[in-house]
């Protein structure tokens, strides 16, 4: 049976840490984001993978707050750090210090390969205008969601006479872009439209991939009717938004951009209906005009009346004042108005010179320490403390375990057990050769288990076959 030293699990995966956080003090890998999580301590937990293996990771908090870009699931990064083991299960996992972004993904790319392809082709050049009437619409979109209830709200509102035929079809997930061409087809194959949209709400790039279908796009570009692409928000492009004859930001204003050319026909109506008044009409509009200048020369009227009764009353206090009884009256009055405006301001002063103080008072009450809180703290801090030394203490004696047992191996003792012994002479020196002996010596002999006196009897010079005289065991 083997004599090397039993492990524990938790030692033999620190031992594991060890090696490999000093071989691999740094390293660059670069994969694909995924199972992205942000913990409330801060730090971010995610797997980096490649097609064929993946590798867990780590960024703390310290590292997040400096990192420039943001991750997400799905993104390719590069990725820098120390390679390490996570003791408490074994799991290999690198620190991330920094990350980057590793480029723009195989989805952008297939997006942006397909787009050039396709222009090339010149299937983007066709760029058909509305008609101005517009009668019948088909919107070929999804049954569930705000986007058909935002767009039907819109075009009822500002061109209820237009017809809206509804094709439901999947908007994303599989079998999403078969629907949307088959819908296509069949509106191109009826031609009993004026023109089309076709759309939906915001998503991710695998969100809205089914309208990046190059099939969808030639149906798109085969289709006799004018054809609007809506999909997603503004910032959110697709093939089909450049192979349709107009792109609208978002779905609802694709309704409003249909939905135009009648409200133009409405206000035309309204301004030749106004143009059109009967003469009774007109004449009442003069009668309502006379009545309004009548009312504003008697308004203009009363107020000059007015403004000279105001100045002959202003008149009036002015000869009063002139008399020496109203003077001496005005200027008791000014005294007094004078005492009570000091009165008040005294008042004033002391009410805010009351008010710091008990500001004063109430910030001296807030910063006066909360011994409950500090106490809880330092019991908190306390239990750490000792949780930190018995891990500590832990390790060490593991470590020091593995340290015997190394030094037992190469221990004399050892070499004691198998039956051999250790020659000391008077000095205590090891003696390791036989010439260096005389006779009449007293040796000491080690053992195994004690010691024993020895005299050499002859001169181990003269012949190999010496003699020596044991003593009592020690």
């Amino acid at each position: 049976m083997s004599t090397s030293p039993i492990l524990s699990i938790s030692a033999l995966n620190h031992l594991a840490r060890d090696l490999i956080e000093d071989h691999f003090a740094s390293v660059r890998v670069e994969g694909e984001i995924s199972n992205l999580t942000q913990a409330s301590s801060g730090h971010l937990y995610f797997t980096l993978k490649d097609a064929s293996a993946q590798i867990k990771a780590v960024m703390f908090r310290g590292r997040r707050t400096q990192l420039r870009m943001q991750p997400s699931n799905g993104k390719k990064v590069i990725a820098e750090g120390q390679l390490s083991i996570y003791p408490a299960r074994g799991d290999m996992q690198i620190l991330v210090s920094q990350m980057q972004a590793a480029g723009l993904g195989d989805l952008h790319q297939a997006f942006m390969e397909l787009k050039l392809r396709l222009q090339q082709e010149g299937l983007f050049a066709r760029q058909r205008a509305l008609p101005d009437n517009l009668h019948k619409l088909a919107l070929v979109t999804s049954r569930q969601g705000a986007v058909i209830h935002d767009m039907l709200s819109i075009l009822q509102r500002r061109a209820p006479e237009i017809r809206i035929d509804l094709y439901a079809v999947a908007v994303q997930g599989e079998g999403a872009a078969l629907q949307l061409r088959q819908a296509i087809a069949d509106i191109s194959r009826r031609q009993e439209h004026d023109a089309v949209i076709i759309g939906r709400g915001g998503g991710s790039m695998e969100d809205l991939w089914a309208f990046n279908d190059e099939q969808l796009a030639r149906a798109i570009a085969a289709c006799p009717l004018p054809v609007i692409s809506a999909v997603g928000h503004e910032t959110d492009f697709s093939i089909a938004d450049f192979a349709a004859d107009l792109r609208a930001p978002t779905p609802s204003a694709a309704a409003e951009l249909v939905s135009e050319s009648a409200v133009r026909r409405r206000q035309r109506l309204h301004q030749l209906a106004g143009r059109l008044l009967a003469p009774r009409t007109l004449l009442e509009r003069s009668m309502q005009r006379l009545d309004e200048q009548q009312l504003r020369l008697q308004q203009t009227a009363q107020a000059y009346l007015h403004r000279l009764t105001q100045r002959h009353r202003l008149l009036d206090s002015q000869l009063m004042r002139l008399s020496l009884p109203e003077r001496l009256r005005m200027q008791q009055l000014q005294l007094q108005q004078a005492k009570t405006s000091l009165q008040q301001e005294l008042e004033r002063k002391l009410e805010r010179h009351q008010q710091s103080l008990q500001f004063g008072r109430q910030r001296l009450l807030a910063q006066t320490p909360d011994l409950r809180l500090l106490r809880r703290t330092l019991n908190d801090q306390h239990q750490r403390l000792s949780a930190l030394l018995q891990t500590q203490l832990q390790r060490r004696q593991e470590r020091l375990q593995q340290l015997a047992q190394r030094a037992h191996l190469t221990s004399p003792l050892a070499t004691l057990a198998r039956g051999y012994s250790i020659l000391f002479d008077e000095q205590g020196s090891i003696v390791r050769d036989s010439r260096s002996l005389r006779r009449g010596q007293k040796l000491q002999a080690r053992l195994q288990h004690g010691s024993a006196e020895l005299i050499v009897q002859s001169d181990p010079a003269v012949g190999e076959d010496s003699e020596t005289q044991g003593g009592e065991l020690c």
